[in-house]
């Protein structure tokens, strides 16, 4: 049974013609389902927690990124299958998973092409894609077994799962062939360090590591299992989880293996 979450921003009327045409592709295809809308009256948890228990068993998030990140815990926790129907801006998840725009993605739907994903676990919460942490005078300790000082002026950590490597490159300028990262199914986190700003130190550091294949430039890159984050002077950290910001003094994090059914398309960037 396949039960169909749409996100509220839908109810603007500029979509009730792609929204149309959904449904009757959805028809068409044999996938069609119960259909729901988000409200600021009802509670979206309560929405899905009790579609389930009615015997849903294929959760559509359709919307975006945002809307994806809705059910993420719901679908790890209760073990049911997710798909996606992306719609407008932010859907960077949608991309990498191979999942096109609108109608076009009830044919991935009904092909049923399903991966395991691993999941990012912070705290005891669930996330799919990545977490960006301002985390200055952060001390990060890595597996239990080595320590990460960052100094009070440094930049951001990026810890990613499910990543496009395009854009990694981008963002991080690198030339560097990166295919052994960020993988979301090899059961490692990949934690990035960048520096906020390059000085006479961090040249002559340059220098020494060059030949360290976890050292890109000024970026390090580090895959691990098990992150634990502490604020050293009790100020909070600010993490960045999938387009919400939250925020903490202390985080454990961890990768989660194999932890979410989700439906893929074959132009998938993993």
């Amino acid at each position: 049974m396949y039960y169909y979450f749409y996100d509220f921003f839908l109810s603007d009327n500029k979509y009730q013609r792609i929204l149309h045409r959904i449904e009757n592709r959805a028809v068409d295809l044999g996938i069609s389902g119960k259909i729901e809308r988000e409200s600021m009256l009802i509670n979206s948890e309560k929405l899905i927690l009790d579609n389930i228990r009615k015997g849903a068993k294929t959760i559509i998030a359709v919307g975006n990124d945002e809307t994806v990140d809705k059910i993420i815990n719901i679908a790890a926790r209760e073990k049911v299958t997710v798909g996606i129907i992306p719609i407008g801006k932010k859907n960077k998840i949608a991309k990498i998973l191979g999942i096109p725009e609108g109608s076009l993605a009830c044919d991935i739907l009904s092909q049923r092409r399903i991966k395991n994903l691993d999941l990012i676990k912070m705290n005891d919460k669930y996330y799919l894609s990545n977490l960006i942490i301002n985390a200055k005078n952060a001390k990060v300790l890595c597996e239990k077994k080595y320590e990460i000082s960052l100094p009070k002026k440094q930049g951001k950590i990026y810890i990613y799962n499910l990543a496009n490597k395009n854009e990694i490159k981008k963002t991080f300028k690198l030339n560097q062939n990166i295919d052994n990262y960020f993988n979301p199914n090899d059961g490692l986190l990949d934690l990035v360090i960048k520096p906020a700003k390059q000085n006479l130190i961090s040249k002559i550091f340059k220098k020494i590591i060059k030949n360290n294949p976890d050292k890109i430039k000024d970026i390090s890159i580090v895959p691990v299992k098990k992150i634990k984050i502490n604020s050293r002077d009790k100020k909070p950290l600010i993490i960045n989880c999938e387009n919400n910001n939250i925020v903490k003094t202390f985080l454990d994090i961890e990768i989660v293996s194999q932890k979410l059914n989700i439906i893929v398309g074959k132009d998938r960037k993993f």
